[in-house]
């Protein structure tokens, strides 16, 4: 065949005409530049979905004018996306097409048809022989498209996303259930910690109340017989003072000496066991008092062994040291210390008989009452710091603090040196403030509540409350007084008492029977509301009742420990401290909840003590483990 010219092929279809096939081309593509005739256009369309190529009619008869005004017929655009699956089976492209081609292509079902590997195009059927019949890896469009994925191509972008869509599934499915099992094993080892944490809390509770039992009930044998031992020095005095006005009485003329020595030894009995007792309680924890109370070189019966006889009198001999060798030391009193103190007398007395009225008594006995310790402990400040139970805030510079050490209430000023200091004959227990510038100040061993006032900077005792019961804790105000007493124990209870003693009602039992306290340790009331608060040790909770001993509500304080005391703000709130769990618990009446407001950061060793401080919104703790008063600030 004679070779065209370069004209001849205007106006021809380019793919046709690279294999020879000079077929007249009907649709040109603007992005490939390129003339196709109907039996490529299909093809070309079919290859390029998805690439945005417009085919339109070439008409090259048309002049340039009238190329502009004919009618464009813009082809279609091929949607990457497709439509849905059921609509992709069966695929009619609307274009314009020569009907010069031997078969129509508009009838071809695009799934159906056969695709070629090395070509990377999708064939016609009856194009196949014509332009693919030497290739040997023609297959259908499902199985090529199979083939394709497999080897991680995809024939169509619509099955590259289904094939996404499933892995994402997939890998959504995968990781709900990894989150799932992970939330279950989660959920089980934080359970397995929460019974681990009950069972040592649990633990730690138990082994803490059984010690705090041991403790207290030592502490209460040991209270009891230092009562009992007090109140037989008590009777020893009194048949002393008896006996001195009977010799006074009968005896006009005057009384041998060894009458005179006889009733001073039961003078000297009587103030050396007293002097013992104080002793013994400056060096002897509550707890085993008892224990050394009652060692031989310490007994009553030590005591008469060695004073049992005076013996020779005479006058040659004088030592003043008589009180230091006879109450300073912490030996037994030696037979030396006891004929110094009959030659002090015989030189009183001389050997002659003499009448009462020759011998100032008590001046004697006030020479040898008197206890060097005793005087040089009041300037001591560590002493402030050692005995201590209660405190209670007069104003911004003065605290009033009761010492079971000595005995004795103490204003001292923040300093810790003391002002002023007023004595009991017993060991105190606890103290509130009764009103403004009194306080209330309870002493078991002798059932009574003591209202002692300070009066420019001395304290001034008003009244004395015999108690038909054993007070511990105390509260009160105007008329009315709020005690507990016996603290682990089974009698242990909450009395409300008048003015003069007289229990007015009792809190001891629920309804149901069950005792309502275990160990009461401290009490405190709203003067406002006439609310008052039980602190109980015990069963570390906190009770609130109204003036008409109605329970308001309780509060669990599980996790503080064993609280040991509380106070009120002016503004009702209940501040509670926690001696074992070193805590600070604050209370807010109005809403009934609870919140910890210190811990132990701030400071707080073992606080046994707590008070408000008037206008400063502030407490005063005691911590008996730093031995000094903290004052916080409560924001």
């Amino acid at each position: 065949m004679a070779e065209r010219g370069a004209d001849d092929w205007e106006g021809l279809c380019h793919p046709c005409k690279k294999m020879g096939i000079c077929s007249t081309g009907s649709v040109y593509c603007r992005e490939c530049v390129q003339i196709y005739c109907s039996n490529c256009t299909k093809l070309h369309q079919i290859n390029q979905v998805g690439s945005g190529h417009y085919l339109k009619p070439y008409l090259p008869h048309l002049k340039t004018d009238e190329k502009k005004n004919e009618f464009d017929i813009a082809s279609f655009k091929f949607d990457q996306y497709g439509k849905e699956e059921k609509n992709l089976q069966k695929v009619k492209y609307n274009y314009i097409t020569a009907l010069s081609a031997d078969h129509d292509h508009t009838k071809m079902n695009y799934p159906d048809e056969i695709f070629c590997l090395k070509h990377k195009e999708v064939v016609c059927k009856n194009c196949k022989f014509r332009r693919h019949s030497l290739c040997t890896d023609c297959l259908p469009v499902r199985r090529a498209s199979e083939v394709l994925m497999e080897n991680g191509h995809y024939l169509r972008d619509i099955e590259r996303l289904k094939t996404c869509n499933l892995r994402s599934a997939a890998a959504i499915i995968e990781t709900r259930n990894e989150r799932e099992r992970l939330n279950s094993t989660e959920r089980e080892i934080l359970e397995l910690i929460q019974n681990l944490k009950h069972a040592v809390i649990s633990k730690v509770c138990r082994l803490e109340n059984e010690l705090l039992q041991k403790i207290y009930g030592s502490y209460d044998t040991s209270f009891r017989q230092l009562t009992k031992a007090e109140n037989i020095l008590k009777r020893v005095k009194d048949n002393t003072d008896e006996m001195l006005e009977s010799l006074k009485e009968k005896t006009k003329e005057g009384i041998e000496a060894s009458d005179f020595k006889s009733l001073m030894t039961c003078h000297i009995k009587s103030l050396m066991f007293h002097d013992m007792l104080e002793r013994l309680s400056d060096y002897c924890d509550l707890g085993n008092l008892h224990e050394c109370l009652f060692e031989p070189e310490y007994t009553i019966d030590s005591i008469t062994h060695c004073l049992g006889s005076f013996g020779t009198l005479s006058i040659d001999k004088l030592n003043s040291k008589v009180p230091s060798i006879l109450l300073n030391t912490r030996d037994k009193p030696t037979n030396d210390a006891i004929v110094h103190m009959d030659n002090d007398l015989s030189k009183v007395l001389g050997n002659k008989s003499v009448t009462c009225d020759d011998i100032n008594l008590e001046i004697i006995m006030d020479k040898y009452s008197k206890h060097e310790k005793r005087v040089t402990r009041w300037s001591d400040p560590d002493f402030l710091k050692q005995g201590i139970v209660g405190i209670i805030c007069l104003d911004k510079d003065d605290l009033l603090a009761l010492d079971r050490t000595s005995c004795s209430v103490m204003l001292i000023d923040r300093l810790g040196e003391p002002i002023a200091s007023y004595g009991f004959n017993c060991l105190p227990w606890a103290m509130t403030l009764y009103d403004e510038n009194t306080v209330a100040i309870s002493v078991p061993g002798e059932n009574k509540i003591y209202l002692v006032a300070v009066e420019f900077k001395e304290f001034v005792l008003k009244k004395e409350i015999n108690c038909s019961v054993e007070p511990s804790a105390v509260t009160g105000y105007q008329d009315n007084i709020f005690i507990t007493s016996y603290p682990w124990s089974d009698m242990a209870a909450v009395y409300k008492l008048s003015d003069d003693g007289h229990i007015l009602g009792t809190l001891a039992k629920e309804a149901s029977g069950k005792r309502l306290f275990k160990a009461p340790l401290d009490i405190a009331i709203d003067k406002a509301s006439k609310d008052f608060y039980v602190c109980d040790s015990g069963l570390k909770m906190i009770f609130a009742f109204n003036e008409l001993l109605q329970e308001n509500f309780r509060i669990d304080l599980e996790y503080m420990g064993h609280p040991s005391a509380l106070t009120l703000d002016s503004n009702g709130n209940v501040f509670i401290c926690g001696k074992l769990s070193n805590v600070i618990y604050k209370v807010t009446t109005a809403t009934r909840k609870g919140s910890i407001v210190f811990t132990e950061d701030a400071g707080l060793g073992r606080p046994q003590a707590i008070c408000n401080i008037p206008d400063e919104g502030s407490v005063c703790v005691l911590c008996a483990r730093e031995n000094e008063f903290k004052i916080l600030k409560i924001l």
